[in-house]
Formats: C-alpha cells, sequence, structure tokens
C-alpha cells in the first residue's frame, strides 16, 4: 500500500515514522484498528480530557468569558476543573495582542503537504509566537522539546506558511514557541527560532518526506525499546498488548490527524 494523493503529513504522523517505519505504515497507511482495547480506552480517555481543556482555552481565546467556562469544568471533571484553575492564574506573559485558536497552516512539500493545526497564534508586526497546551503527567524536558518534530514543524511552517495570516512571512528570528503544561503551569517552556535551526528543519522535514514517499517495506524499528510504548507492538509479536496509559509517549496523538483535523492535544 502506498500514501493517498490527499495524504497531508503532520508533526503527529512524522513522529510516528521516526519511532518506527512500521507503526506509521499501520496507523497512516493501512489504517489499522488499534488490536489492545482496554489500553486503548485509557489513552481515548486522557485525550478526550486533553481536547475538552483545548476547546475551553479556545472559546476563552475566542471572547467569552471565564465564568461559565469555569463553571463547566467544575461539573465536568476534576482535572479538568484543576487544569483550567492552572490556565487561569498562569497565563503565558507578554504575548502579542492578537490572538488566533486552532489555526491551521499548510504547505506542499515533496508531492503531498506538510500540515500543522497550532493551539495559539500570537501576532503583531514583529513578531510571532505559538502556544501549545500540554496536559501529559509528566513534562518533557527541554532539550527533549527542541528535537521533537512538533517544534521541528510548527516553526518551520510558520515561516513558510505564515504569511497568508499577516500579508508577509515571518523571518525565523520572530517565531518563538511556548509550551505550557497544565501541571507544571508556571513553568513554560520558551524556545526561541534562528535562521540556522529553519534551514536544518528543512533540509530535515524535506528528507523526511521524500524518505516515507519512496519507501515500499515500512520495517520494524530495530530498537525494541520503542515497542513498548506502542499499541501495535502485539501485531508485531513484541509483546502481548498495547502500551498502558502511563507507558505511551503522546507525542503523535499531539497535534492533528492529517486527514481529519482533528485536535487531540
Amino acid at each position: 500500500m502506498t500514501l493517498s494523493p490527499s495524504f497531508a503529513f503532520s508533526q503527529s504522523s512524522l513522529s510516528a515514522y521516526a519511532a518506527c517505519p512500521r507503526r506509521f505504515q499501520l496507523r497512516h497507511v493501512s489504517g489499522q484498528a488499534w488490536p489492545a482495547v482496554q489500553e486503548v480506552l485509557e489513552r481515548e480517555r486522557m485525550l478526550d480530557l486533553a481536547r475538552r481543556f483545548h476547546h475551553l482555552v479556545q472559546q476563552h481565546v475566542s471572547g467569552l468569558s471565564a465564568d461559565p467556562l469555569t463553571r463547566a469544568a467544575q461539573e465536568e471533571d476534576a482535572d479538568l476543573a484543576r487544569w483550567w484553575g492552572n490556565y487561569l492564574a498562569h497565563p503565558v506573559p507578554g504575548l502579542p495582542t492578537d490572538r488566533r485558536a486552532e489555526v491551521v497552516l499548510s504547505m506542499p512539500m515533496g508531492a503531498h503537504r506538510l500540515l500543522a493545526k497550532y493551539d495559539l497564534l500570537a501576532l503583531d508586526p514583529a513578531r510571532a509566537v505559538i502556544v501549545d497546551w500540554k496536559t501529559a503527567p509528566r513534562p518533557p524536558g527541554r532539550e527533549d522539546l527542541l528535537r521533537r518534530l512538533q517544534t521541528r514543524v510548527y516553526r518551520y511552517l510558520l515561516v513558510e506558511a505564515g504569511a497568508t495570516l499577516v500579508g508577509r512571512p515571518f523571518a525565523p528570528g520572530q517565531v518563538t514557541m511556548v509550551y505550557w503544561f497544565a501541571e507544571r503551569p508556571a513553568h513554560p517552556q520558551i524556545l526561541p527560532y534562528d535562521a540556522a535551526q529553519h534551514a536544518e528543519d528543512g533540509r530535515t522535514l524535506s528528507g523526511m518526506i521524500a524518505e516515507i514517499e519512496a519507501e515500499t517495506a515500512f520495517p520494524m524499528t530495530a530498537e525494541e525499546t520503542r515497542c513498548r510504548f506502542c499499541a501495535y507492538r502485539s501485531l508485531c509479536v513484541r509483546g502481548g498488548g498495547g502500551g498502558t496509559g502511563e507507558e505511551v509517549d503522546l507525542e503523535e496523538d499531539e497535534g492533528i490527524e492529517p486527514e481529519k483535523e482533528e485536535d487531540v492535544a
């Protein structure tokens, strides 16, 4: 099986390929359902809670008063109410006033497109700030965030395609990405960008996409330690079930599914 012409790459699908080409094939080419039902249910519960948090923030950014949103969060779930309270008590400082939630940008890359859906873009004539809300129980460190394909895709694509937002492109040095953590709201990670990083990201992303488009075998990863995070591991005879909710790295589920444009945290 090969990619359909309408397929669009995102940080989610690229992260799956980087972890294991076979995982990418099962999820994004074959559309294979996860075989590990109980683990999937727990994973989906956490992702649904994250979606609800993102929706509250989107409504607030769009101008809805915080009071009814607070009541809704308190009525729904204790974790959701706590995250929401942290969001109100610890806003990201110094953001430009032109704030846009759930913005989708895309550009051609290879024979397909590269796509990203941003939780929040805060813009002014001199700078663009990407804010990504994270609800994971254990926030990753700064070096891990810098390596993540989400960071690389989001910053690169904003420079390349951001002119559609304000009528002119942003230079790499005008772009910053901020990760805000619901479990550590007073300690966001702020990641500036520059021309050297942008050039490297362009080479990396275009190279990955060219490799995937030319791939026919989609082999399993040689690093079997990664299999303990994978919901498909029983299909590859590398475990008796899918990764548990505590084990699974949710980077592949953060952002959008390319053909669904569905934000899942």
